[in-house]
């Protein structure tokens, strides 16, 4: 019952019980009344909100859902979009500095859509119980915001193509260190915040795939976060992070695909990080 209680964010009591096995997708945008209960195979998706009230008897293999396909199906592309672009903004002189402001600018639109899109995660911060997991898990998703914001107006003053003109004289070199630390510190929140709300996806993967694939996929997502500290420590990103390094160094006659998998690499550590913890 403890480990149901923190599912559903406090609100198993009054008389309120599941019978497991039973999925919820989020639970802060579930409301629970008094004595309600539901059999085996309850499924809950309340992307939209649902509300449950008291008394209610639902029997096995219930689904109640407030999300539809449309939708859904936006979501994941726009996060898969995220995803590949974050390394690729990594490499801002490899891919050219013009480039590197375009993709900045799509990957701040697409930021905005992500959490108008998952705008009742925001009506649910003061609702339900906090454990030490959600704590973590909402605190990386503020700061994640707030550098997601914070990021693209440092860029905006040290523009040389889209928004030239806004630049403020004088404070390239500054804007220039606070918009790489930045950079570096939303790469490795927004991986970790990838693994934290990974668990749903695997969910609904992982039991599709034989079992050959699935351990197979599962040797490679360790061997990649096994790699990603290595390659965390040979880029150099712990300077980054700590501001040690204010300048990014590039080697031009590097293969770029050594770089993508190097950064890759690091997303999956991360990510399986955030993973392992919400798990």
């Amino acid at each position: 019952m403890e480990l149901e209680n923190e599912l559903l964010d406090g609100q198993m009591k009054d008389g309120t019980f599941f019978t497991p096995p039973f999925q919820v997708d989020l639970a802060n945008c579930l409301k629970l009344g008094k004595n309600v209960f539901a059999n085996h195979g309850f499924t809950v998706m309340s992307l939209g909100g649902i509300e449950i009230e008291d008394g209610v008897m639902l029997g096995p293999e219930v689904g109640l859902f407030t999300v539809n396909h449309e939708p859904e199906n936006i979501r994941v592309i726009i996060d898969i979009l995220m995803t590949m672009l974050l390394p690729v903004l990594m490499a801002y002189s490899l891919v050219g500095e013009q480039a590197h402001e375009i993709l900045g600018v799509l990957m701040f639109g697409l930021f905005v859509v992500h959490h108008v899109i998952n705008r009742k995660w925001w009506t649910g911060l003061f609702r339900g119980k906090y454990n030490a997991v959600r704590i973590l898990s909402t605190a990386v998703n503020i700061f994640l915001a707030v550098f997601m914001i914070m990021q693209p107006v440092s860029g905006i003053l040290m523009s040389k193509y889209i928004l030239k003109n806004v630049t403020i004289g004088g404070t390239a070199s500054v804007m220039r260190a606070i918009h790489m630390t930045l950079a570096y510190w939303g790469f490795i929140m927004m991986s970790f915040h990838i693994g934290l709300h990974a668990r749903m996806m695997v969910g609904k993967v992982a039991p599709k795939m034989k079992t050959a694939v699935r351990k197979g996929v599962t040797f490679l997502f360790i061997l990649g976060a096994v790699y990603g500290v290595y390659a965390f420590v040979h880029r150099g990103i712990g300077n980054y992070l700590l501001m040690k390094t204010t300048f990014a160094f590039f080697d031009m006659n590097e293969p770029r695909i050594w770089f993508f998998l190097d950064y890759m690499a690091v997303m999956i550590l991360f990510a399986t990080l955030g993973y392992l913890i919400q798990k």
